[in-house]
């Protein structure tokens, strides 16, 4: 029985990972690129060029995202910025997701088995943790980090072991030196360790285990800080960025209201759990029910002190609760920042669903249970799918948070049409007038001179192509506009780019008209 067991879990696994790594490795170039992406691109392709990484306390986040994306690249035979696609660097996230749900497994000593197993499908499955997984960002890492910390902290307290709680204090500095908001997951962990630690309390306290918890946060303390320092300092060469972390976090707490970025306190909930948006049922509440069965189902005798399992299911609902609240409670909101309270959620809803079958003991309801089960998979699976891979800057696409149109893609080209008809060739003098011009340095690197106004640029008559607002247009010097053709593209949604050429370039650069059959 056990053997059989053992199969069908390691089948499940298998099932699970392929999935997870098919929904997010396919067609990872196929997106336009996002202007967060380009900034991070752009940090890479610095790099590349022979730039050394200074962290900068107002832009950019953490290092740790660049230094991997720049091993992509290399890895991947891109040694420059011109080389540099967005397809390698999204390894990074998508090999990141990955390892996020096959790093479910070490939480098997803290939920079970089986429960580790539906946290992983839950992961793999749900499609803000595909689509985001798709994106060179920082959060994907935050969360992998986060649960590396978890689980391997679990084990250290569990097997009175300093070396996993080295292991897990390597896996906080990496959080630390990924994003400033390991504060508030650090902030949504403590409640959530104090409540599934405290009936606890005296096993975990003795005084001849004293010595032994001592000597484990002193393992954990001493690696986060080394990790954290060896990053921010860029490898020990540049002090003054253990000055620049502590600027950032002060920074960082700043930022909790970002003007178009504030949402209502209600925005995630109804993000999750009803977003009929283009004719499709995008919701995520099957994962929130089967996470709050974790607590319905959870059940012990009076007096009696909660087993290892149920300990680890309040830390996981505690958790995700806290750190909801959190991001719910700040009005600056964006649909990744969800990623970590959202899989928090997905943990404690693979205890659930094990709980759900260790309460079904009946053959016909465990039937029952197991169709209902895999058909939310498959219902998440297939808009995971849809919203990733399929129709991923769709603007009814509710996962497409302000992503650059498909329009933008043709800029590029229409530039290098221009370019070749030029006497300049690609050393065309490009002014772009727009309050939000990323991702169009990316989109521009093959063209060394292109100049960046966020308003009405100083000079019209330097430029020979100018791409701009219709607002900046409209103050362009009517001698100087009737000479120009012009085009416009879709940056993206409600964001317009003219691009305004000279007539004989603009003219010389079209295609050829179709021959009739």
């Amino acid at each position: 029985m056990a053997s059989s067991r053992n199969a069908l879990l390691l089948l499940g696994w298998a099932v699970v990972l392929s999935v997870a790594a098919w929904l997010r490795l396919a067609d990872l170039g196929g997106k336009p690129i996002h202007a967060d992406e380009s900034v991070h691109a752009w940090k890479v392709g610095e790099m590349l060029d022979g730039g050394a990484h200074r962290y900068d306390p107002h832009e950019y986040h953490g290092p740790t995202l660049h230094y991997l994306g720049s091993i992509a690249a290399r890895l991947s035979g891109e040694t420059s910025s011109g080389e540099l696609t967005i397809a390698t660097l999204r390894l990074v996230p998508a090999a990141t997701g990955v390892a996020l749900v096959a790093a479910a497994l070490l939480l098997a000593p803290m939920l079970g088995a089986r429960a580790s197993l539906f946290a992983g499908a839950w992961t793999a499955v749900s499609p803000l943790q595909v689509y985001y997984s798709r994106h060179f960002i920082q959060e994907p890492l935050v969360v992998l980090t986060t649960l590396l910390s978890v689980s391997l902290g679990w084990l250290a307290i569990r097997r009175s072991s300093w070396r996993f709680a080295l292991a897990a204090g390597c896996a906080f500095g990496l959080l630390v030196a990924t994003k400033e908001t390991w504060l508030l997951v650090a902030a949504a962990a403590a409640p959530a360790i104090a409540l599934a630690s405290w009936p606890h309390r005296h096993a975990l306290w003795r005084p001849d285990v004293l010595r032994n918890r001592l000597r484990e946060a002193a393992a954990f303390i001493a690696s986060t800080v080394f990790v954290t320092a060896f990053f921010y300092s860029a490898f020990f060469t540049d002090w003054d960025g253990l000055v620049d972390f502590v600027k950032g976090l002060v920074i960082g707490a700043g930022r909790s209201s970002g003007g178009v970025h504030d949402k209502p306190w209600w925005y995630y909930v109804q993000f999750f759990l009803w977003n009929p948006t283009g004719g499709r049922n995008w919701t995520e509440g099957t994962i929130l029910v089967f996470a709050l069965a974790s607590l319905l189902l959870s059940r012990r005798r009076p007096r009696a002190r909660p087993s290892v399992e149920a300990s680890g299911r309040i830390f996981w609902l505690v958790y995700a609760g806290a750190l909801a609240a959190a991001y719910s409670i700040v009005p600056y909101k964006i649909v990744w920042l969800a990623l970590g309270f959202w899989h928090a959620a997905a943990v404690a809803a693979g205890a659930g669903t094990a709980l759900a079958f260790r309460r079904t003991t009946r053959a016909v309801p465990r039937w029952a249970l197991a169709g209902i089960v895999v058909a939310m998979l498959i219902h998440l699976g297939r808009n995971a799918h849809h919203a990733a891979v399929r129709a991923p800057a769709h603007p009814r696409n509710p996962y497409a948070y302000v992503t650059t149109s498909s329009d933008a893609l043709r800029l590029a080209p229409r530039l290098d049409a221009i370019a070749a008809v030029s006497p300049r060739g690609r050393e065309l003098r490009i002014h772009v007038a727009l309050e939000e011009y990323w991702p169009l340095p990316w989109l521009l690197r093959g063209f060394p001179n292109v100049g960046y106004w966020l308003g009405v640029p100083e000079t019209w008559s330097s430029a020979d192509v100018y791409l701009v607002s219709p607002e900046v247009y409209e103050t362009m010097p009517t001698e100087l506009a009737d000479s120009l053709a012009t085009e416009f593209f879709g940056l993206r949604d409600g964001t317009i780019v003219v691009l305004a050429a000279p007539r004989d370039l603009w003219s010389a650069s079209l295609p050829p008209p179709s021959s009739a059959p």
